[in-house]
């Protein structure tokens, strides 16, 4: 029992984790939403619509063979959980420092397992936002919290900004440290290029 209490608290803070590095990428995520009266078919007839939040589609995994190889040793192979933070968000809305978006309720983690079925960790696949469009961000968090490796996957950023991010320093600095741990631009992560 202690051991599988352990890994939900594992996951816990693999959750918390992402969502906290994920706003620390630039995740600030769009509500999208209708209001008013539309009218449908027949002319006589309005209808009111409901306002209505969509989340952006969930992010594909484009390289799991070699990012499972790297930050997981002995993975096997995964299985794809849905994981509802709704009754987390005023937590989650204190880590991002602003009110949680539609697409800050819900975490798709993909669990690592061994040839055993034991969790080795989580893969989590966001999709932030950056000064040119969206980026794709994979992470993988061990149970206990600790991040076990970093990926971007696509983006739009231009040429020097896409290699700061995708640089060593930078996705380096992120890879060992845990929730809570200070990430401090210029301290704790390296200092963005001037300009």
């Amino acid at each position: 029992m202690t051991g599988r209490m352990g890994m939900r608290a594992g996951r816990h803070a693999a959750a918390l984790g992402v969502v906290v590095i994920a706003a620390l990428m630039g995740a600030t995520l769009a509500w999208r939403h209708g209001a008013g009266s539309v009218q449908d078919d027949d002319p006589g007839r309005w209808v009111e619509r409901t306002p209505r939040v969509e989340g952006s589609p969930w992010v594909p995994w484009r390289e799991p063979a070699r990012q499972l190889d790297a930050w997981f040793p002995g993975a096997k192979g995964w299985r794809t959980e849905l994981r509802v933070l709704s009754g987390m968000l005023p937590e989650v809305g204190r880590m991002l420092g602003r009110a949680p978006g539609a697409d800050d309720g819900a975490l798709r983690l993909n669990c690592v397992t061994n040839a055993a079925g034991e969790e080795l960790g989580v893969v989590c696949l966001r999709r932030v936002r950056g000064e040119m469009g969206a980026i794709e961000l994979v992470l993988g968090v061990a149970p206990d919290g600790k991040v076990m490796g970093i990926a971007l996957q696509r983006g739009r950023e231009t040429a020097e900004t896409w290699g700061f991010l995708n640089g060593s320093p930078w996705m380096g600095a992120f890879v060992g440290r845990r929730h809570g741990d200070p990430l401090r631009p210029g301290v704790d992560l390296p200092s963005a290029p001037a300009g």
